[in-house]
């Protein structure tokens, strides 16, 4: 199921990066296709907070309140064969992060895919804030 998910996460992944090729061509560097696309700039936190509140609208509390993974989130992320929620969080701030933020400056462009059966809430786009720039590599250089 871990391999599911994260086939599913990079699949959101590539359908960002070849969907958006038309924007990033024509787009200015550090910053998110235009407006209207629907892409908004997001940090680590930003694309965390939007995850959660992902799973929060498919019925999966993340956090009891005490600010603790709930049993029911823990449960979700094992069936995705991660060891509890704290592992899946950890997966999307550094990994799935990792495969999107590829100039590291900290941001990234994101989108909510339309609402149709069968996509989660908690699947959205994410591309490089300024794709053309290699990984490594700062924004402003």
């Amino acid at each position: 199921m871990k391999k599911a998910l994260f086939l599913c996460l990079m699949l959101s992944v590539l359908l960002a990066t070849f969907s958006s090729t038309a924007a990033l061509a024509t787009k200015p560097s550090t910053t998110c296709p235009a407006e209207q696309s629907g892409f908004v700039i997001v940090n680590r936190d930003g694309w965390w907070d939007r995850t959660v509140q992902g799973f929060e609208f498919e019925g999966i509390d993340v956090y009891d309140s005490s600010g603790n993974f709930t049993p029911d989130f823990d449960a979700f992320a094992t069936t995705f064969e991660f060891e509890n929620g704290e592992a899946l969080e950890t997966f999307v701030r550094v990994h799935q992060w990792a495969q999107i933020d590829k100039n590291g400056n900290d941001y990234v462009c994101m989108k909510d895919p339309p609402n149709t059966p069968g996509i989660p809430d908690f699947f959205f786009t994410g591309l490089d804030d300024n794709a053309s720039t290699k990984k490594g590599q700062k924004a402003d250089s």
